[in-house]
């Protein structure tokens, strides 16, 4: 009878940060590289052309790995945002030399396709937009924010513009509710947007009043007349949501943005 083997105190802290990760691949700070384990592993060896190796490969049960040099970060990054890939940044927060006993790691940054901001990856042709929608069955809520600028943008119009206004901005990453995810709008949204990415968040993402609050404290205002925003505005659903997110893949709450521009569909 073959026993499973205790994991050692190293994985257990790797299993316990991807399963608060477990819809993105996990770049785990070994040292001088950047190692990933088990599925993460062969998806990376296949996307990276990295060779894929095991650890405790003896054993009887080996577990996949591959590995990166820290320092080539910048140079896989892209190719795993480039095929829809969420990564998320796990590295040492504590000097190894100084450290007692395991080294203390934590994710310090998701990367996904509507958050980058470094210019190696990004499309000095055109913005690289991350946006949060909110319908109901007559119109549509939109904000949408570019993180490395900082330009964000609210705009309404009708529930039948959607689509071509998806295609016409093409924004890197849409962020919609786990109930609109379950609508015929979002299915034929997703069946005519294959290229983009598509997130769903929890339906509190894109409640009003807490998405106003989250606005207010961002911009440091007490009132959201000086946004330029009614209080029970509607915009603050997907503003809400694009904060939401961005605290979640930042690991921040201080982000550079500009004042909000307003558009609105003067047929609505």
């Amino acid at each position: 009878m073959v026993t499973e083997k205790k994991p050692t105190p190293f994985m257990v802290q790797y299993l316990g940060i991807k399963a608060e990760h477990p819809d993105k691949l996990v770049l785990f700070r070994m040292g001088d590289f950047f190692e990933v384990f088990y599925d993460d592993a062969k998806t990376a060896s296949s996307i990276l052309g990295i060779t894929l190796t095991a650890r405790d490969a003896r054993s009887d049960n080996p577990t996949p790995m591959a590995g990166i040099p820290h320092h080539a970060l910048g140079d896989y990054l892209p190719k795993l945002i480039d095929a829809g890939i969420k990564v998320a940044i796990c590295d040492q927060v504590e000097d190894p030399a100084l450290a007692k006993g395991l080294v203390k790691r934590e994710v310090v940054r998701v990367v996904t396709k509507g958050t980058i901001t470094e210019d190696s990856l990004l499309n000095p042709g055109r913005n690289n937009y991350l946006l949060a929608l909110s319908a109901s069955t007559q119109k549509v809520d939109v904000s949408y924010l570019d993180l490395s600028t900082g330009e964000i943008i609210v705009r309404s119009f009708k529930v039948i513009q959607l689509i071509d206004f998806l295609n016409a901005l093409a924004p890197s990453e849409i962020l919609i509710s786990r109930s609109f995810e379950k609508t015929m709008l979002a299915k034929e949204m997703k069946s005519c947007l294959e290229s983009q990415s598509i997130t769903a968040l929890d339906d509190w993402s894109f409640a009003l009043d807490a998405g106003r609050e989250k606005v207010l404290a961002a911009y440091k205002l007490q009132h959201s007349e000086g946004l330029g925003l009614e209080t029970d505005s509607p915009f603050f659903k997907p503003l809400g949501a694009l904060l939401v997110y961005l605290e979640q893949t930042q690991m921040s709450k201080q982000f550079h943005l500009r004042r909000i521009q307003t558009h609105q569909d003067q047929n609505l």
